[in-house]
């Protein structure tokens, strides 16, 4: 591993990370400037559509079950 690169995975800043293994300056970064309600808009939004992906996966599961 070269110097600068991430010693571990969580250190990446990959788009498509978990929001576990984002760091807090990303997720501050992006709603810099940003009113409170668009805040709040935009987390409902991003819940609503976990869910319809979590529902999606769990039927897709269940059908391949079967």
């Amino acid at each position: 591993m070269s110097e600068g690169e991430p010693s571990r995975p969580s250190e990446q800043t990959s788009p498509t990370a978990p929001r576990t293994q984002r760091p807090k300056a990303d997720v501050l970064a992006r709603f810099k400037g940003r009113q409170p309600s668009e805040i709040g808009d935009r987390i409902h939004t991003n819940i609503q559509a976990a869910r319809v992906a979590d529902r999606r996966q769990a039927i897709t599961d269940d059908f391949d079950a079967e």
